[in-house]
């Protein structure tokens, strides 16, 4: 296994899928993400991310949030200590996460964001109302 340099901070920049034109729709953003048939990430933006690019995922389970990530993309799990029959087997397991799968889990987050911001603007009116002032 190779692993390049990571490149420095202007030079992921020059680089990014959106850097070009920030105001992108995200259905752009991703299409130009760079993927690679198989990620393996520690990083729980990085498995979403890389799922809906179409990599087979293995996520490195560090915490919680990444262990609920990988149940959410139903995509193996390793441990960091991981040896190395362990972490083949994951890679030969991982598939890409079918869209249709990815799709409910986008429609979840947004519904948790929309009933979490509903909350807050209740909690906001009920304790300073709202004066006219944007």
């Amino acid at each position: 296994l190779i692993i390049p340099d990571a490149p420095t901070r202007s030079e992921a920049a020059a680089h990014s899928p959106g850097v070009s034109s920030p105001t992108l729709p995200l259905s752009s953003v991703l299409e130009r993400w760079p993927s690679g048939e198989y990620l393996v990430t520690a990083r729980f933006h990085a498995a979403f991310a890389g799922a809906w690019a179409g990599s087979k995922v293995v996520v490195i389970a560090t915490n919680e949030k990444l262990r609920a990530a990988a149940r959410d993309l139903a995509c193996p799990l390793i441990e960091p200590d991981a040896d190395e029959a362990t972490v083949l087997h994951a890679l030969e397991a991982a598939a890409p996460v079918p869209r249709d799968r990815l799709l409910r889990l986008a429609d979840q987050a947004h519904a948790a964001c929309a009933d979490f911001v509903r909350l807050i603007t209740a909690s906001r009116s009920a304790v300073a109302p709202d004066h006219g002032t944007p």
